[in-house]
């Protein structure tokens, strides 16, 4: 007697079947769309690496889990694309932001480093060295509070 359970060409569909709505197609959707907007920027295509990291920063989705992550790094690359272009204003609103919109985000001093970026590419080392200062004086000291206190101390020595 056949068991018609063991015909493989019936359970192939199950899984899709069981898939929660939207929980892989979305997570690969977003990813996928912001691998290809890194890869615009790595080719130094800002403008359209802008476009992809606008499209998912302006998507009024509630994002979770790795979802958030992109999430914010495409927050931050938003800013980055302006910075690459220029357009310090819309950086600098980019940034500040993201400083509003995740307050308690682990990307916080790379998005104030920015901002002390984007003011010391202006010629406003003034503004720049406030930014550092902060970022140097933030716990935990990682990596890019040694970067800011180096820059820090850079700009400090130009300033005399």
């Amino acid at each position: 007697m056949d068991d018609f359970l063991s015909d493989d060409s019936l359970s192939d569909g199950l899984d899709d079947f069981f898939e929660e709505e939207g929980t892989d197609r979305q997570e690969s959707g977003i990813g996928t769309m912001y691998n290809n907007g890194t890869e615009h920027f790595s080719n130094e295509d800002y403008e359209a690496a802008l476009e992809i990291f606008k499209k998912i920063v302006d998507s009024d989705e509630t994002h979770a889990g790795e979802e958030a992550e992109i999430y914010e790094n495409a927050y931050l690359d938003m800013g980055r694309c302006y910075m690459k272009l220029k357009k310090n204003k819309s950086a600098i609103d980019v940034f500040s932001s993201f400083i509003k919109k995740f307050p308690k985000s682990g990307n916080i001093k790379r998005s104030l480093f920015y901002i002390a970026n984007v003011f010391e590419s202006a010629k406003q080392p003034g503004k720049a060295v406030s930014y550092y200062k902060k970022i140097a004086s933030m716990q935990p000291q990682d990596s890019i509070g040694k970067e800011a206190a180096l820059k820090l101390k850079q700009l400090q020595s130009e300033q005399v």
